[in-house]
């Protein structure tokens, strides 16, 4: 806490300038650190952005948070709060983004059960539905998840051939599955030029146990981080969603076993 202290002074302040506030103790997000702040008798999430320091990617997202907002959405979802000079994103001294949001109750759900499983496939669907309805006038600046030859610059499919065709001395016991792994990438490649065809869509990208949230129901209420929302392939939303729940067993015949009727 006392590392993020001098920048919860600077930034709050943004926000409510003559307004009482207090830090009240929360879990912390996976990517970025999240606070939360009480102020006027509403507890709010104050997130610092720690996984990139990057302006456009934060506008976007904010945009299209602030958008999903005029859509008859029954979910809840992060909204941005505007300081009192009417930005959504502070940067801080050192450079740090942050930005804050209202509160949003519930709890991550363990997505052990059908019932919430199916409310959660519910959730995703109908996000998925009005993400295709909003418009944003700016360009995402995270690109399709198939675009693998942008996905780390400094490592290019050249040098993931060369590696993975003459591994280094270290890795020269992983040559078979170097070569697994490499030849799985050529096949994606050739496909490449199919995915592009197929519909495409802003999509939220991390639909994960982590980024939803429950009501005392069990019921799917509110779906959180948007940080990588991009324009993608629209099943790329339901891909990402369901890989969580496939176990990591060499046994095809029990993955997800245990949601199947018996």
């Amino acid at each position: 806490m006392k590392k993020y202290l001098s920048y919860i002074e600077e930034i709050v302040p943004l926000y409510f300038p003559i307004e009482k506030w207090e830090i009240v103790p929360g879990p912390s997000g996976e990517n970025n650190t999240i606070l939360f702040i009480l102020a006027n008798d509403e507890k709010h999430v104050l997130r610092i952005y720690e996984t990139h320091q990057d302006e456009r990617k934060v506008h976007f997202e904010h945009a299209v948070l602030l958008s999903l907002k005029e859509r008859p959405l029954s979910l809840s979802i992060p909204v941005p709060i505007r300081t009192k000079d009417g930005q959504t994103i502070v940067k801080t001294r050192s450079g740090f983004l942050a930005g804050l949001f209202r509160f949003i109750d519930g709890t991550n759900p363990a997505l052990e059960d059908v019932e919430q499983i199916y409310s959660f496939g519910m959730a995703a669907g109908q996000l998925t539905a009005e993400l295709a309805e909003i418009s944003v006038n700016q360009l995402p600046v995270y690109r399709p998840y198939y675009d693998m030859d942008h996905t780390h610059p400094r490592c290019s499919l050249d040098q993931i051939k060369d590696f993975s065709l003459n591994p280094p001395e270290d890795f020269v016991e992983l040559a078979q599955e170097l070569l697994i792994i490499y030849k799985q990438l050529v096949s994606f490649q050739y496909r490449v030029p199919f995915l592009k065809r197929l519909p495409h869509q802003l999509v939220h990208g991390d639909l994960n146990a982590s980024n939803i949230l429950s009501a005392g129901d069990g019921e799917i209420s509110a779906i959180l981080d948007f940080e990588f929302v991009t324009h993608d392939l629209r099943v790329m939303e339901v891909a990402v969603s369901i890989s969580d729940f496939i176990d990591d067993v060499e046994d095809e015949t029990i993955i997800l076993k245990r949601f199947l009727p018996s």
